[in-house]
Order: structure tokens, then sequence, then C-alpha cells
């Protein structure tokens, strides 16, 4: 479970910074 947790947060940091940079 803490890695799913994990890896949830990097995808939705990711995703946010993407879209920020967009």
């Amino acid at each position: 479970v803490l890695t799913f947790v994990c890896l949830w947060t990097s995808l939705l940091l990711l995703g946010e910074t993407n879209y920020d940079y967009i």
C-alpha cells in the first residue's frame, strides 16, 4: 500500500508540474 501511495503522489506531483509548465 505504501508503494502505491508513493507512486500515486509522484504521479500527481508530476501531473501538477506538467500542468503548471504548460
